[in-house]
């Protein structure tokens, strides 16, 4: 059985395509590590999707998990290795660092404001 699961970052933003026959699908690619310290790299692979969604359209760098087949693409000359995927699921979207940095401030506080001004006096602390 040629199955394959992989969970890894989109390089860049998904892209509807249309196939010659008017039916579309997406495409894309996935960026995930193999192998583990010294040996440790980065793989990236062309995807491809027909079933999809687009209101569940992934953005670059978001974290997808994907199942699907491996197959090829005959051209004139070569063959070019894909992804036929069967289902994708987005695991979790890119923040920017400074909104990533504010919500663990957030969650860390329990919502309380917190600012860089010191509440106390040097009176106040014991030591």
């Amino acid at each position: 059985m040629n199955s394959i699961n992989i969970t890894g970052r989109l390089t860049k933003d998904m892209e509807i395509k249309e196939s010659k026959n008017g039916r579309q699908f997406l495409r894309y690619a996935i960026a995930f590590d193999v192998g583990f310290k010294d040996n440790k790299k980065t793989v990236f692979k062309n995807c491809m999707q027909w079933n999809f969604s687009e209101k569940y359209l992934a953005k670059q760098g978001d974290l997808i998990a994907i199942t699907g087949q491996l197959d090829e693409w005959q051209t004139n000359n070569n063959k070019i290795p894909f992804i036929l995927v069967f289902s994708m699921d987005i695991l979790r979207k890119k923040e920017s660092a400074t909104e990533s940095a504010t919500e663990n401030v957030k969650k860390a506080f329990n919502g309380v404001e917190v600012t860089d001004k010191n509440p106390f006096s040097d009176d106040d602390i014991p030591f």
